[in-house]
């Protein structure tokens, strides 16, 4: 994300104000329309008031500057102003409009600055993310503008390398977005050159990285790609959250339904324990069946053709066994409406069925008695 929060541009504007007060005339209209403007525009900000209240205020303090500032100072303090009103536009998601005034902002900040101004990353990054969003937004004016931000942190050096990796993150996830893979992929390359030059790991970041690639090799139908870059993003994530992490947990399950739907159904297993063990460490269970957790349920494999007309609908329930591996026996049919016809498939599907184990005294146990319904409802 930018540098400064928007909170913090806020406070900005009140150190400009002070400097326009004690620095002479730098309005065209009277000093008492800023002056008034500012003090209402500080106390909606300090008391956290809703972006449509600050909306009338921001313009207020805008519109209080000169309409076309002259000065180095003047465009300094409207360029700040602008990307305040931007910034609550932005809240209130009028892209369109936060775009103008962000854009207003880079112009500004470029006349009273020069080109390559570290204060251009903030309404440069602004605008880019709102011109993302913007109906209308051609692909090529959202990417210019990473690249000139990336411009501008190249030239400060070590201390903007930070940013740098978040820009290219955000700039692949864009690309991705927007459909352009060969711009995606080049901008994860530049980003994990920059970070292979660092000292130390930012593994979030990294982990990041993992699943915008793990994105992009799915989009081109490399699933072997998307299974190694899963384990290599819950690696990353793992120097860093806990065993018991929701994203962590989200990517062993990511990882046990990838690996049993290509039929590396051992190695499922080993994310399914790892499932189990950390919700029995949970002093509360969340989205938990029982002591046990559904991870992949196999579809049913039948045409409705093959029913006939007869049968339109129908419903089966079936009891069965979780096991310590997380698989499924002892399955039998419990309920079937109409009788027989759809028990056959039902019962294929359920033996592909895995589950995230029961674990008691720190060990996988077996589940019995767990009880699946299917309703059936056969269209055309």
């Amino acid at each position: 994300m930018p540098a400064a929060t928007l909170a913090v541009r806020y406070f900005m504007v009140a150190l400009l104000a002070g400097l326009l007060f004690h620095a002479g005339p730098l309005r065209a209209r009277p000093a008492g329309n800023l002056g008034e403007a500012w003090r209402a525009w500080q106390a909606a900000v300090q008391g956290n008031a809703p972006p449509d209240e600050l909306l009338p205020l921001a313009r207020a303090v805008h519109d209080a500057l000169p309409k076309s500032p002259k000065t180095p100072k003047q465009m300094h303090a409207k360029a700040v102003a602008a990307l305040n009103l931007g910034g609550v536009l932005r809240d209130l998601r009028q892209w369109k409009e936060a775009r103008r005034r962000f854009h207003e902002s880079v112009v500004l900040f470029t006349k009273a600055l020069g080109p390559s101004a570290p204060e251009l990353v903030d309404p440069l990054w602004e605008e880019a993310r709102a011109a993302d969003r913007a109906a209308r937004a051609k692909p090529g004016e959202v990417f210019a503008l990473y690249e000139r931000i990336d411009g501008i942190l190249a030239l400060q050096g070590q201390e903007a390398v930070p940013q740098r990796i978040r820009l290219h993150v955000e700039f692949a996830e864009v690309a991705y977005r927007r459909e352009h893979l060969d711009l995606a992929r080049r901008q994860v390359a530049r980003v994990r050159a920059i970070i292979a030059r660092q000292a130390a790991h930012d593994y979030m970041m990294e982990g990041r990285i993992a699943l915008l690639e793990a994105r992009i090799a799915e989009r081109e139908h490399r699933f072997d790609d998307v299974i190694s870059l899963h384990e290599e993003a819950l690696a990353d994530y793992r120097h860093h959250l806990s065993k018991t992490d929701h994203e962590v947990l989200r990517l062993h399950r990511v990882l046990a339904r990838r690996l049993e739907s290509a039929g590396r159904s051992d190695e499922a297993t080993t994310h399914l324990l790892a499932i189990g063990r950390a919700l029995a460490a949970k002093p509360k269970r969340i989205a938990v069946v029982g002591d046990y957790m559904p991870v992949y349920r196999a579809p049913i494999r039948m045409r409705p053709s093959a029913f006939g007309r007869k049968y339109r609908q129908g419903r089966v329930v079936v009891t069965f066994t979780v096991t310590r591996e997380g698989r499924v026996r002892d399955i039998r049919i419990t309920e079937s409406s109409p009788p027989g016809v759809f028990d056959k498939a039902v019962i294929e599907a359920v033996r592909r069925f895995r589950y995230a184990p029961r674990f008691r005294d720190g060990e996988p146990v077996d589940t019995p008695g767990v009880t699946y319904t299917w309703e059936f409802r056969m269209e055309g």
